[in-house]
């Protein structure tokens, strides 16, 4: 008889624990996590544009483009003479990547009165890639001939892809903190349930910035979008303007994500 009183005990104390564990059960909390990384880029594009040009553009006193008859140095000596620069940097041919090539017609304007050339000259881009800003400047600061020019395009970190993998588990440890501080009073984190995966939620704001060397005369001077650089304008001995950034512009990382947490 005793022994069926204490089974009984024993039975009326499982059913008691139960009940309390499943009075606490588990919820489910939803946040969102952001986080922002800054990186240095190691990989600096540049476009460098090389054109025939006439003799008669030198002449500050022509003011017809009609008159533009003879032809300087062709394209291939052109080339021929930017390619040999470049490999004085340490820059190798193959690292010259001949972009496009074309022609065009030379445009004069004297206080707003357009003359076009009779006949065109060849025009040809390139693209070079260095890993740092000083090899950047080598190259930018290169005196190039008459309507050439060179700007700082683009601006990469090699790994990117470690980074945004880096950023986007800044964002979910974000999103963790918050669940934990929302939960202060009601339970404790006790495991990750779901966490977006849209790598679309990572943003890279780099802006296309740097230095453009060019024909003082020439119509196309652009200087690209340079936030958190203090800039200065310059001319050198040979008549060419341009503008140079000081400091580097470092590339920044966005990541959010959603992430839902179990709480008990």
């Amino acid at each position: 008889m005793k022994k069926i009183l204490w089974l009984i005990a024993l039975v009326g104390v499982a059913l008691t624990t139960m009940s309390c564990t499943q009075s606490r059960g588990v919820g489910q909390i939803s946040v969102a996590g952001q986080a922002e990384l800054e990186i240095e880029p190691d990989e600096f594009y540049i476009n460098i544009r090389i054109r025939e040009y006439f003799t008669e553009e030198l002449d500050r006193n022509i003011n017809d483009a009609n008159l533009f008859v003879t032809l300087g140095p062709n394209i291939l000596e052109l080339e021929d003479n930017l390619i040999a620069e470049l490999q004085k940097l340490g820059i190798e041919r193959k690292e010259i990547r001949l972009q496009n090539a074309g022609n065009e017609v030379v445009t004069l304007n004297r206080n707003n009165n357009y003359t076009r050339s009779r006949t065109v000259v060849s025009t040809r881009n390139y693209q070079v890639m260095v890993n740092s800003m000083a090899a950047a400047d080598q190259v930018l600061t290169l005196k190039l001939s008459h309507g050439s020019g060179s700007s700082l395009s683009d601006m990469r970190n090699s790994k990117i892809e470690e980074y945004k993998l880096q950023v986007k588990r800044m964002a979910l440890d974000n999103a963790e903190t918050r669940a934990q501080n929302l939960a202060k009073g009601h339970g404790k984190i006790v495991g990750l349930i779901f966490v977006s995966e849209d790598d679309s939620r990572i943003t890279q704001q780099q802006g296309q910035t740097g230095m453009m060397k060019s024909s003082a005369e020439s119509n196309n001077m652009l200087l690209m979008d340079s936030r958190n650089k203090e800039l200065s304008d310059s001319v050198d001995g040979e008549g060419m303007a341009y503008r140079e950034a000081v400091a580097v512009r470092k590339i920044l990382l966005r990541a959010s994500v959603d992430a839902v947490f179990a709480v008990q």
